[in-house]
């Protein structure tokens, strides 16, 4: 599964990550690994953001990104207990709320 807080795109699994990334028109030259504490591709347009979200990544809050991307919070547990950390439009705010998978059609 993919997510992005609308400026950052990442996966638990680089490959599906790489390849999402691809199908969305970002070069792999673009994917931030070396510096980067946690790897993940920017998107540094609004279009960009649109794209992914688009294509089915999930939109997250920045906090609870950063929070998956440090393991903080369980991703096999979002999605093994059906539910992930999202709005239907864009829940920015912390504490995030929970919506079950089924609310949001999936």
């Amino acid at each position: 599964m993919i997510f992005t807080d609308k400026t950052h795109l990442w996966a638990q699994d680089e490959n599906e990550l790489h390849a999402f990334a691809l199908k969305i028109g970002l070069k792999r030259e673009w994917f931030q690994s070396s510096k980067a504490t946690y790897p993940h591709y920017d998107l540094t347009t609004e279009r960009a953001g649109k794209r992914a979200i688009s294509a089915g990544a999930v939109l997250v809050s920045k906090k609870a990104l950063v929070l998956m991307m440090r393991g903080s919070l369980a991703y096999g547990g979002i999605i093994k207990t059906g539910t992930v950390l999202c709005g239907e439009n864009s829940a920015l705010d912390f504490p995030f709320a929970t919506f079950p998978m089924e609310e949001r059609g999936g």
